[in-house]
């Protein structure tokens, strides 16, 4: 994660030196407020790069996304009883751009602002809602064994 850090940070600084527009949107673990002390391996081999996109003179905008506020798809989602999973940890975004940009200050903030809000709506944990539907579901299924068992009793 560290080359992916120092890799985006050249490109950067290729594209403002020629004056284009590049942007980086990079998801990590956030782990600048955890202690080294008590750091599990997950924080500890991101810690390195993160710190370099937080002080990147590219970065626009980071974003954290608190745990158990957002969640994800997880790769065994086959094997479980639910597809989405609430994340445990926090986690961070990070907004890099060139120095390209052509926009005001102001302008600039109103479509970070916006840039934000879709994506802690993208990035919402949608497992209790999905919860909620499976429970919804089983109801359903339970109202409708409990309606044919009672018209296949006066059948017979």
């Amino acid at each position: 994660m560290t080359a992916m850090a120092n890799r985006i940070e050249e490109h950067l600084l290729f594209s403002s030196n020629r004056k284009q527009l590049l942007t980086f949107v990079v998801v990590v673990p956030t782990t600048h407020t955890v202690s080294t002390t008590n750091i599990n391996a997950v924080q500890k081999a991101a810690q390195e790069s993160f710190l370099l996109l937080l002080k990147s003179k590219f970065l626009k905008k980071h974003i954290i996304l608190k745990s158990k506020e957002h969640g994800y798809l997880e790769a065994s989602q086959h094997m479980r009883s639910t597809q989405y999973k609430e994340s445990q940890y926090d986690t961070s975004v990070f907004l890099l751009q060139s120095s390209a940009n052509s926009l005001s200050v102001n302008d600039e903030n109103s479509l970070l602002l916006i840039l934000e809000s879709g994506i802690r709506k993208a990035f919402a944990s949608k497992h209790n809602e999905e919860l909620m539907e499976r429970r919804k579901d089983k109801e359903q299924e339970s109202t409708f064994r409990a309606e044919t068992s009672y018209y296949v009793e006066r059948i017979h």
